[in-house]
């Protein structure tokens, strides 16, 4: 702008450059970072060693392909069927900013509704998500890292 206002003669600038390239820092692109298929296989050869609500959604994780956070606030409601009674999980999708429902084979549909009813069994209505930590709320993203990382040998 500065040298657009000093060649054509509109502002009171000088016509030699105030401002050069290395004046301003250098913006980094961040890029996704996929999670590393290496330490996936490692956990999921491990997964047996994790608590079982972890586990599962480990499982869903996996078979959604959906972000971490998406996991962690999908909602008690998010188990359907279609009319020829496949199952489907349905979730807020925040990079598109929209509902995404996807389908699920038996083994999937299954974890999520044993893990229903066990949000059921200690809850009750209280929480609305199909994942919440022991205080009722959806864990945080580094606190599921932290429990997949910290899990020891024997299952809690």
């Amino acid at each position: 702008f500065l040298e657009l206002c000093a060649r054509e003669g509109w502002l009171d600038v000088p016509d030699r450059p105030l401002i050069f390239r290395g004046d301003v820092p250098c913006v980094r692109i961040r890029r996704p970072r996929p999670f590393p298929q290496e330490v996936f296989d490692q956990i999921k050869q491990n997964v047996g060693k994790l608590p079982r609500q972890i586990q599962g959604m480990v499982f869903v994780l996996d078979a959604c392909g959906m972000r971490a956070t998406e996991l962690l606030t999908m909602g008690r409601d998010c188990l359907s069927r279609d009319s020829q009674g496949d199952p489907y999980v349905t979730y807020y999708q925040s990079k598109m900013k929209k509902w995404q429902t996807v389908p699920i084979s038996g083994d999937i549909a299954r974890t999520i509704q044993e893990h229903l009813e066990d949000v059921q069994k200690q809850w009750g209505d209280k929480v609305s998500w199909l994942f919440p930590n022991p205080k009722g709320r959806p864990y945080t993203r580094g606190t599921f890292a932290n429990e997949v990382r910290t899990s020891r040998a024997t299952p809690r």
